[in-house]
């Protein structure tokens, strides 16, 4: 299962991680996008503003899994199997966005989370299947800049907009609030009094 999170070093410096687990490898490697430039995403041309890197492939365009941009804005992508619903078309007012193209046009969008938000109300991702796996990617998104302030935007009806993710931590399916619901099933625990090893009642090697 993939997982993303958040963590903060001694310093306060603000880190947004993930694993990335697949069924078979996915040949990504670290690639640099410039400022300015267009990308014919495979639901419609859009350019980027702002420069970033992440991990990604060139499959006809380049196709990003996750990243951080100038601005220390991160994004990943995991999956929402069974949950993520996109639109078939956009509005005239809205840019559409394949879902495997939502974090290049974030990175390359949007300077924090904040300024995410206002611009989810101008994209519709639409049902656009990918190339290298020959179907449209379920996938929810998780977001965080150098302030701490972390979202999700999970793409189940029409209207966008990110969730407030306050545990700073995201998993694939099934959606955010479930995730921050089973967490409360464990409010309870505690750390142990005595080591692992005498707990289990033998010495660990």
């Amino acid at each position: 299962m993939c997982t993303s999170l958040t963590y903060e070093n001694s310093r306060g410096d603000h880190f947004l991680a993930r694993t990335m687990d697949f069924a078979f490898e996915l040949g990504g490697q670290p690639i640099f996008m410039p400022r300015q430039q267009e990308i014919d995403g495979d639901a419609g041309t859009f350019t980027t503003k702002y420069g970033f890197i992440g991990a990604g492939r060139n499959l006809s365009h380049y196709i990003f899994v996750d990243g951080v941009n100038e601005f220390g804005l991160g994004a990943a992508a995991l999956y929402f199997r069974g949950y993520a619903k996109y639109q078939q078309s956009a509005p005239a007012d809205k840019l559409a966005i394949a879902p495997h193209d939502v974090v290049a046009w974030a990175l390359g969008n949007a300077q924090s989370v904040a300024d995410l938000r206002e611009l989810v109300k101008h994209i519709q991702i639409l049902d656009v299947p990918v190339s290298l796996l020959g179907l449209t990617t379920p996938l929810h998104f998780i977001f965080s800049d150098p302030t701490g302030d972390t979202a999700v935007l999970e793409a189940t009806n029409a209207d966008l907009h990110l969730i407030d993710d306050p545990v700073g931590v995201m998993a694939n399916s099934p959606e955010l609030n479930w995730h921050l619901q089973n967490l409360s099933t464990y409010g309870t625990l505690q750390a142990a009094e005595r080591p692992l090893q005498d707990r289990l009642g033998y010495q660990l090697p």
